[in-house]
């Protein structure tokens, strides 16, 4: 299932992370960073036992760089490689 994410993310042209499908939809690279930063809300919640959505990292820079939310993905992925080896 991720790298269908991280295959999609790649996909989509950097000048379309700010096309949105609607008047109430955020852009696609707003639900991207979205979609990733709950993904780390998750892993904390692992970590500590309680998952907090209010503590969201909340980065809106990526929302127009492929590369950042690229990188994003991918630190998340090695943090849950890291929890699952513990």
């Amino acid at each position: 299932t991720r790298s269908l994410t991280l295959k999609y993310i790649e996909s989509v042209p950097d000048d379309k992370l700010s096309f949105s499908p609607g008047n109430y939809f955020g852009t696609l690279g707003k639900q991207l960073r979205h979609l990733l930063d709950v993904q780390e809300c998750y892993l904390k919640g692992l970590e500590t036992g309680e998952i907090d959505f209010k503590k969201k990292r909340k980065d809106c820079t990526m929302e127009t760089s492929k590369i950042k939310l690229l990188t994003y993905a991918k630190e998340l992925d090695e943090k849950l490689k890291s929890l699952m080896r513990n």
